[in-house]
């Protein structure tokens, strides 16, 4: 009897051995674990924080007559400081020039201007898009009215951009420009509507040779506007663009992009700092002394986010 109580009290003691031993390594694999886990999760959160943060802007603007009568752009841009507006209806941008070669062109691109900021004023959430395209057809029933009242002639390019929950989406008639630098690289987002453009088709259908197309004398035409009485062509992105911090857009007439190539612009961009990039284009502008130099307008936003 005393064998067997010997017995059992040894099989107890090595269970409860085994069990407490058994405890311990659990407890200290957890402790691992869970320290390794604490600080992936404080990367992944750190990482998360970054991603998640919304956009904010810088601008900075330019406008210049050049070496015309009169200055015929126009431009708007939303308040980029108003955080509620920014969160709630996005960071709209617009650019209209003028066009020279008709009757007031400054009144015809004020009014596009006008038509773009009133319908953003009065607009709740919506498809971006779609309020682009809106936009433009609004513009045109307002400037064929002003026409029509006033006898005159008259027409303007527009581009616009529209910032929303940190993706872009983009309207543009005529020949201005919309700009995107990204990682060092000038990208055109816009198609132009001219004559050009028809030229260049023929040269790759080799129904006309790249000379005759660059010594056509209509090649600055443009074949879409507002004020022609229905536009006929709009160029829009089907999906907005997702940017990303240290994106920089450009919106700019015709002044701005024929007098600066695309790698005297990111030249210009990378010269110093963001707010000054205005005057660095203009100054550059202004020293090429060009003969004909148009009138010439840019909005300029960067994007950041707030821990920048």
């Amino acid at each position: 009897m005393e064998f067997i109580r010997a017995c059992a009290i040894r099989i107890l003691l090595s269970t409860t051995a085994v069990f407490l031993l058994t405890t311990l390594v659990f407890l200290i694999t957890t402790i691992v674990l869970a320290a390794k886990y604490r600080k992936v999760l404080r990367r992944g959160s750190e990482s998360f924080s970054l991603a998640a943060q919304p956009l904010c802007f810088d601008v900075a603007l330019l406008q210049n007559q050049g070496k015309r009568e009169y200055q015929q752009d126009s431009f708007y841009l939303s308040d980029q400081n108003d955080s509620l507006l920014v969160s709630e209806k996005g960071l709209l941008a617009v650019v209209a020039d003028g066009m020279g070669g008709l009757q007031d062109g400054k009144a015809i691109s004020s009014i596009t201007v006008d038509t773009f900021k009133k319908q953003f004023n009065a607009c709740t959430t919506g498809e971006t898009q779609k309020f682009l395209s809106e936009c433009v057809y609004q513009a045109e029933s307002a400037v064929d009215a002003y026409m029509y009242a006033s006898s005159m002639k008259g027409g303007s390019t527009v581009v616009a951009t529209l910032i929303r929950g940190g993706k872009l989406s983009f309207v543009s008639v005529g020949d201005s420009s919309i700009f995107l630098v990204r990682n060092n690289e000038v990208k055109l987002l816009n198609r132009y509507h001219n004559y050009a453009s028809v030229l260049s088709s023929k040269v790759r259908q080799g129904m006309i040779s790249q000379q005759e197309a660059d010594n056509d004398p209509m090649r600055s035409r443009i074949t879409s506007y507002i004020g022609m009485g229905e536009v006929n062509e709009i160029d829009a992105n089907t999906q907005p663009i997702a940017l990303r911090p240290d994106d920089v857009l450009i919106l700019c007439s015709d002044g701005v992009a024929n007098a600066l190539g695309n790698d005297a612009l990111l030249k210009l961009i990378n010269a110093g700092s963001f707010s000054e990039l205005g005057t660095r284009i203009e100054e550059n502008i202004l020293r090429q002394d060009l003969q004909n130099q148009d009138n010439f307008t840019a909005v300029m936003i960067k994007c950041k986010t707030r821990l920048q």
